[in-house]
C-alpha cells in the first residue's frame, strides 16, 4: 500500500549509496525477519502455544536491555513513563 502511495505521489525512488545503509537492511532482513521467524516458529513447534505467547509481552524489555548494552542509552523515568 505504501509503495502504491508512493508511486501516486511521484515520488522518486533511488537506491541508497551508503554501504551502511545497506548493512543495516541486510540485518533488519536477515536477523529481523528471517532469524526472528524461524527462531518463533522453531519454539513453537516445541513449546506449548500459552508459553510462546509471553514472547511479544517481553520483546520491548530485551529490546531496551539490548540498547543499553549495544548504544549506551540512558533509561529515564520519563523514557518509561511517556512511551505509548
Amino acid at each position: 500500500m505504501l509503495a502504491a502511495l508512493s508511486l501516486l505521489t511521484g515520488e522518486k525512488w533511488i537506491l541508497p549509496a551508503d554501504a551502511r545503509t545497506w548493512a543495516a537492511f541486510g540485518y533488519l532482513v536477515v536477523i529481523g525477519a528471517v532469524l526472528v521467524n524461524y527462531l518463533w516458529l522453531f519454539v513453537l513447534a516445541r513449546w506449548p502455544a500459552t508459553k510462546v505467547a509471553y514472547g511479544p509481552v517481553l520483546f520491548p524489555f530485551v529490546s531496551i536491555a539490548i540498547s543499553v548494552w549495544l548504544t549506551g542509552e540512558v533509561v529515564t523515568a520519563s523514557f518509561i513513563l511517556v512511551r505509548r
